[in-house]
């Protein structure tokens, strides 16, 4: 009774069956599972449950009171310790850009970007020896980076020189943004990062 009045009155659901209702739209949807997310005390973890939810994370960091902690941790402290598919990274990347959440000047998030950045456009791990670049969109691949430049407009790009190195002699894409190897110095051993990272450092 409670769901047929909210269904008559509000429009967020419809009846699909009998005893069954789903929301009018899958955006509301996302949006209200993103404001429980966002509203837990830690960002969620487990590879099940993080594969089949990338558009409502990517809301939750646009929603969260304070966006560049949020996706910094997500990425930092849990995506980047989990083994997610392929298919996790487009959804999320491309939803990340179309929500385009306020940033603000913080610098582990241009760490963790460029974290975010070769996990998206990598297949598999990034060896001594090679790296595999998806055939990720030029388009997409800009957007991507503009959206990576909103965070650090008055912030260089040392704060990932403080934890890598480039290999300038090993350019890995030739796209509309050259993207190079990184390998994390030895001095950074303890911190919870890849080993190596692509990067559009110059």
């Amino acid at each position: 009774m409670v769901v047929s009045e909210l269904e008559s009155h509000t429009g967020l659901f419809v009846q699909s069956g009998y005893d069954q209702f789903e929301f009018t739209h899958k955006s509301l949807q996302e949006y209200l599972a993103a404001d429980y997310i966002v509203r837990l005390p830690g960002v969620p973890k487990g590879r099940r449950i993080l594969e089949t939810i990338p558009n409502e994370l990517a809301i939750a960091v646009a929603i969260s009171s304070n966006p560049s902690w949020y996706l910094s941790e997500l990425i930092i402290n849990v995506l980047s310790k989990t083994g997610l598919p392929n298919s996790f990274y487009d959804t999320f990347v491309n939803r990340l850009v179309l929500e385009k959440p306020e940033f603000y000047e913080f610098e582990d998030l241009v760490l963790a970007m460029h974290v975010l950045l070769t996990f998206w456009v990598c297949e598999g791990d990034i060896s001594m020896n090679q790296i595999r670049i998806r055939n990720i969109r030029s388009d997409s691949l800009k957007l991507y980076i503009d959206l990576s430049k909103t965070l650090s407009a008055k912030i260089s790009n040392n704060r990932v020189l403080d934890y890598y190195c480039i290999e300038s002699e090993f350019p890995v894409s030739n796209t509309v943004v050259p993207l190079y190897r990184l390998r994390r110095k030895c001095e950074h051993k303890h911190f919870a990062l890849p080993l190596y990272i692509v990067s559009y450092v110059h």
